[in-house]
């Protein structure tokens, strides 16, 4: 069961945690700053605002770059952004400047969220189509259920209740189970 319930987990970390965005000026035949380092899902915005410049960051370029990613030539004003969802190291460049603009991004994995799975974890029944009986009589810290897109539909704290799961949409939730630093994700299925 714990094989299932991790990568269900990461799924959720993706949308749980906020993203962050970070600005990369340029001009003046430069990349402010040339060398970041973010968290994978975070957002790199390129903010041109003096010359005509591009980013190349591609993999005809960069073969050895974990995705690809890069912007048409043009003057300046213009802003380019692209999420960095694969960790690794990325080298880009200037496509108009391709012999002194260069600029790296490290994207760390976020796989170093702790994880550790409360034990009787197991809410029924399920499948359901009313009530969701949580699987053990304690008040968690925190009850989450996620729809397939990651959207938070049902959210409490201190809650020790059932789930009344009558008015969602049939189809495959997830439930998030926060109870004293540990956490238990589990599928859900409404019919």
């Amino acid at each position: 069961m714990k094989k299932i319930l991790l990568p269900l987990f990461l799924i959720i970390t993706s949308f749980v945690f906020a993203q962050t965005k970070h600005t990369v000026t340029v001009e003046n035949f430069s990349f402010t700053p040339a060398d970041i380092t973010i968290n994978q899902g975070d957002t790199v915005l390129w903010n041109n605002i003096n010359g005509f410049h591009s980013v190349d960051g591609s993999l005809s370029t960069y073969p050895s770059n974990p995705e690809g990613f890069s912007n048409a030539n043009a003057g300046a004003p213009w802003t380019f952004t692209h999420v960095f969802n694969i960790a690794g190291n990325y080298d880009y460049r200037c496509g108009v400047h391709t012999g002194s603009m260069f600029g790296t991004i490290t994207v760390n994995s976020s796989t170093s969220i702790a994880e550790v799975v409360l034990s009787n974890s197991t809410s029924y029944p399920n499948p359901t189509n009313s009530i969701l009986n949580l699987p053990k009589q304690t008040t968690y810290d925190k009850v989450e259920i996620y729809d397939v897109n990651g959207k938070i539909v049902f959210s409490k704290a201190n809650f020790n209740e059932t789930i009344d799961v009558s008015g969602f949409e049939k189809g495959t939730y997830l439930l998030n189970l926060s109870e004293d630093s540990k956490v238990s994700t589990q599928k859900i299925i409404i019919q």
